[in-house]
């Protein structure tokens, strides 16, 4: 008898502890799609055609010029996406707001335009999010 109570005591034990950490898988989920994804900040995306960057595109930095572009990953929940930041070495001024960068020319992730958020406070693999 004491036998089969300490067996119903264990699996109610164990039903609570995987019913507890459902719930926090599903929490986790909840807030990684909804939440955590709507406080990212907001880039706007563009393809350098041939090498050619709009002026906007560009930010002083420290080392010089900065190119930010953004790279999908595999997240644990799906797709992320990552700004990186790029030291532009060798361009050349165009026509009226637009550049032409030679690291752009072989550049195969989009080009962030704009990000939500000022110049100081972006850095290399932040993650964002896409307008």
């Amino acid at each position: 008898m004491k036998s089969e109570k300490w067996k119903t005591l264990r699996r109610v034990i164990v039903s609570c502890a995987g019913a507890l950490y459902l719930a926090v898988v599903i929490g986790a989920t909840v807030y990684s799609q909804t939440g955590y994804v709507e406080s990212l900040p907001l880039v706007e995306l563009i393809t350098a055609e041939k090498g050619r960057v709009p002026d906007s595109a560009l930010l002083e930095g420290a080392d010089g010029l900065l190119l930010n572009y953004v790279e999908q990953q595999d997240g644990p929940w799906g797709k992320r996406y990552v700004l990186r930041q790029m030291t532009v070495l060798n361009y050349m001024p165009m026509e009226e707001g637009v550049t032409f960068v030679y690291e752009a020319v072989n550049l195969d992730s989009p080009i962030a335009l704009s990000v939500s958020i000022p110049p100081e406070y972006v850095y290399d693999g932040m993650e964002v999010r896409l307008s």
